[in-house]
Parts: structure tokens; C-alpha cells; sequence
């Protein structure tokens, strides 16, 4: 098994083809309507909206304002895709997304 417990690792795909794209089987692991309209009406990406579970509680203290967004939403795609996985057969592509306030360089 892959290091994501259902076989499958994370893979890489390049926007350059995005008729492969548009082919694959798309999770959007947030339930953001901007992000939504972003993929699927600007991007015609057709991604299946399954909203993330995963609790928000990084230490802020801890990480960069751009680690900190990255580890978030690292966190939410890999929660999605393990629970999809076990559901189901696996996603071609989760995307997982996060924003923060930063002022001062400071998580607000």
C-alpha cells in the first residue's frame, strides 16, 4: 500500500493538459463557493465538492503564515482523500485550500 493507506500515492498533474485535466476524478476538499466557481465555472474542472473534516487546530505559533496555510490545507486533502479511499474507489486529485489574516507577519 502507498503511504496514504489506500494504495495510491499523491500524484502530480500538469495544468498543461488540461483535457486530462478535466478528465480526472477532481475532490475539492473545501466547501468555499469562490473556490468552487473558480474550478468549476472558470476552469470547467467538473471537481466534486467533499468537504474536509479535519480540525483546524495547528499551533499557529509554530509555523510560517504561508506554512501554516500549507500545512492546513495538506491536512484537509489527506483527511478527504484516506476517507475517500475507504468509501470508495480513489480520487485522481484532492484539493485542499486555506486562507489566514496576516498582519505584522502574524496569524491574526
Amino acid at each position: 500500500q502507498g503511504r496514504l493507506g489506500c494504495g495510491w500515492g499523491p500524484q502530480s498533474i500538469m495544468l498543461s493538459d488540461l483535457n486530462a485535466v478535466r478528465a480526472a476524478h477532481i475532490i475539492l476538499a473545501s466547501s468555499s463557493p469562490r473556490r468552487v466557481d473558480i474550478l468549476n465555472n472558470v476552469m470547467d474542472l467538473r471537481a466534486r465538492v467533499v468537504p474536509s473534516t479535519f480540525e483546524e487546530d495547528l499551533v499557529k505559533a509554530d509555523y510560517t503564515p504561508a506554512g501554516y496555510v500549507q500545512e492546513n490545507a495538506r491536512q484537509k486533502a489527506l483527511e478527504v482523500y484516506r476517507r475517500l479511499c475507504a468509501a470508495e474507489a480513489p480520487p485522481s486529485l484532492v484539493i485542499g485550500a486555506d486562507t489566514v489574516v496576516v498582519a505584522d507577519d502574524k496569524i491574526l
